[in-house]
């Protein structure tokens, strides 16, 4: 039995195709290679402004830290200035002046957590490549943070650990760390 309708013609499907100066026929490998990575650093010029302000559009301003959210223990003196007692309710927390530390603390602290805090901009680009690194070797997030970041990430937005999360955290460091002086990010 033969069929006398005349058939449909499939359509095409459009091909992908790069753009004319990324095009890789007839070109060398060097030359290849020099056009991709021209275009990705085009590209990423463009892109990490956009990513900068998108996601500062709606973030918390430094100067919040300087109101902490933490209320202080309730101390309770006698009139000669004698502490009596002093009422806390879920944690004892007291603030500090930095020049009433002991060095050692300070200096402790800094060697443990941000080795280049008097150097660095407020986050650490190494500790980046080394976190990139870890999670496309599955080995997962860690680390990384500087001292003016755990600041962010403490004072100002919350403990969870996500990739947007921490590009606000990064974003603010840097802000913090451009209004303050590192005694005082201390």
């Amino acid at each position: 039995m033969l069929d006398y309708r005349p058939r449909r013609r499939r359509r095409q499907q459009k091909k992908f195709a790069l753009p004319a100066f990324l095009s890789l026929s007839n070109v060398s490998l060097w030359s290849k290679v020099t056009r991709v990575a021209l275009f990705a650093f085009i590209a990423s010029i463009i892109a990490v402004p956009l990513m900068f302000f998108w996601f500062s559009r709606d973030l918390p301003t430094p100067g919040e830290l300087v109101e902490s959210k933490y209320a202080d223990a309730t101390r309770i003196y006698d009139r000669h200035g004698e502490l009596l007692y002093s009422v806390y309710q879920d944690q004892n927390r007291t603030y500090v002046e930095l020049d009433k530390m002991p060095e050692y603390l300070k200096e402790g602290t800094i060697a443990i957590e941000d080795k280049d805090f008097y150097t660095n901009k407020g986050f650490s680009p190494i500790g980046y490549v080394r976190v990139f690194w870890n999670a496309l070797r599955g080995r997962g997030l860690a680390g990384a943070s500087t001292i003016s970041q755990q600041l962010v990430k403490v004072g100002l937005l919350s403990p969870e650990r996500t990739p947007t999360r921490k590009l606000k955290e990064l974003i603010l460091s840097i802000q913090v760390n451009n209004r303050f002086t590192k005694d005082e990010i201390l």
